[in-house]
């Protein structure tokens, strides 16, 4: 019961702690608490395994022979219920090997997943997304004239060194492809070519960090009267220009006839996320993209990215202040650093990882207090032995090799039974693993490793009191 209180206790801090996450976007974590029937199940469980574990012991104890019971007692533990002790011991090692090898695997996945080069600077950029209303921008020239103005006016805030705004943030949301036509396509299969696509302002990518490979991005002389122009990432450019420099090739979106000339060529951007490669994909100027076709609606909603020499959020009044100069009617959402952006983006796998830490840790708690108390109280029931071992010869270096080679015994099996099941369910979190194999060695050697020097750590303490055992009065006491 007492064991039960304390794991109420732990949960309960657990739990507040789940909640003060942040960035965690678990749905709904708000309402995670522990209510009554929670509590009384947690009781009942506490106190049914305090009753169960304790009646196998009583019901052995019952039925010993006195006499033969106190001669033999305090001479060894390795009969009787010896083993069966040494069994759950062998059980919570190996629960602690499967446990703390998934750990340390989503773990390292986790480390490599943020080094990934994401194809931007996250460091201090602010994001923030507003939304043209029609009614009171009818047309194309209208929204386009509103963006440029809030673009500049960001632009030329205090501490802003750069502001752009795209249809798609990069790991927030993402648009689907669009089938293109090269020049010099053949008539048979013109749309089985297809990327990604973006609509940007111009100061998108110096705000993003996004580097820029060859020609150049989009200015505000870019309108829609002008020259139609579209810039590519490198992925784009190897697959549909492999080996040709792809400034001033042309292309067509869909089935418009309208030619679009490669102005620029900007390094390759993770948009679906951290962890998939990034594909083929085109920017359009807002300036002349449409929908459909020259007629077609143009875009109402951007994401706004600015980027600041000092912290992003105390940018958020002036970019207010931008926007409300522009259209006082205006609002803004989904304000955050793109440090937030990331984080979101990545907390699912942040969140395995935190649970498979904290079950691996319970568990090699468990495993070290069980091998300590497991060795302990062999040494108490074997005094005589080792007692009459002593008296006979044996000397403190050997009674602590005995001893701890107890414990080196049950950490070895155990780790050999959990290397087992944990290689045999590796291919259960492969899906969460990102450049890390589930069966990689240096890991499974680093646990087994670690493991078995936990353990005989904590054989050691118990194998010291034995070696400062003194023979005579073990041997009265027998």
């Amino acid at each position: 019961m007492i064991g039960g209180a304390a794991g109420i206790a732990v949960a309960y801090a657990l739990t507040h702690g789940l909640v003060a996450l942040d960035p965690l976007k678990i749905p709904r974590v708000g309402d995670v608490a522990i209510d009554g029937r929670v509590l009384a199940f947690t009781a009942a469980v506490a106190f049914v395994t305090g009753v169960l574990f304790g009646t196998v012991p009583a019901l052995h104890a019952s039925r010993l022979e006195l006499q033969p019971a106190l001669k033999e007692g305090g001479r060894d533990s390795r009969g009787g219920t010896g083993w069966l002790r040494r069994v759950l011991v062998i059980g919570e090692v190996a629960a602690s090997v499967v446990l703390v090898a998934a750990a340390m695997l989503l773990s390292r996945s986790f480390a490599r997943l943020l080094d990934v080069d994401a194809g931007f600077n996250p460091a201090h950029v602010l994001t923030l997304r507003t939304s043209l209303p029609e009614a009171n921008y009818p047309d194309a020239a209208a929204m386009a004239r509103a963006y440029s103005d809030v673009g500049r006016r960001l632009r030329e805030s205090p501490g802003v060194t750069a502001a752009g705004a795209v249809t798609g943030l990069p790991l927030a949301s993402t648009r689907g492809d669009w089938s293109i036509v090269l020049e010099g396509d053949p008539p048979i299969g013109r749309l089985n070519r297809a990327a990604d696509w973006q609509v940007v302002t111009p100061g998108y990518f110096e705000a993003l960090g996004t580097p820029l490979r060859a020609g150049r991005t989009f200015t505000d002389a870019d309108r829609a009267d002008t020259l139609q122009v579209i810039v590519i990432n490198e992925t784009m450019a190897r697959r549909f220009w492999p080996g040709r420099n792809p400034l001033g090739r042309r292309l067509t979106m869909g089935r418009n006839d309208r030619w679009i000339a490669v102005v620029g060529v900007v390094g390759d951007v993770r948009h679906r996320g951290l962890a998939e490669p990034a594909r083929a994909e085109m920017y359009r100027p807002h300036t002349q993209f449409r929908y459909g076709d020259t007629t077609g609606p143009a875009v109402s909603t951007m994401t706004f990215v600015v980027r600041t020499v000092a912290d992003p959020l105390a940018a958020t009044s002036y970019a207010r202040a931008a926007i409300a100069a522009v259209d006082p009617g205006l609002g803004i959402s989904d304000v955050a650093t793109m440090n937030q952006v990331v984080a979101d983006a990545t907390s699912d796998r942040r969140l395995n990882m935190l649970l498979f830490l904290l079950l691996g840790g319970l568990a090699l708690v468990l495993a070290t207090v069980g091998v300590y108390g497991v060795v302990a109280y062999s040494v108490t029931q074997r005094t005589h032995e080792i007692g009459v071992r002593m008296a006979i010869g044996a000397r403190s270096r050997d009674v602590a090799r005995m001893v701890l080679g107890d414990g080196g015994r049950m950490a070895v099996a155990g780790v050999a039974i959990g290397s087992v099941i944990a290689l045999a369910g590796a291919r259960l979190i492969r899906g969460l693993l990102f450049e890390v194999s589930a069966t990689d060695p240096l890991t499974f050697a680093v646990v087994g490793g670690g493991l078995l020097v936990l353990t005989l750590l904590a054989s050691y303490v118990p194998a010291r009191r034995a070696t400062r055992v003194d023979p005579m009065i073990a041997l009265r006491g027998a």
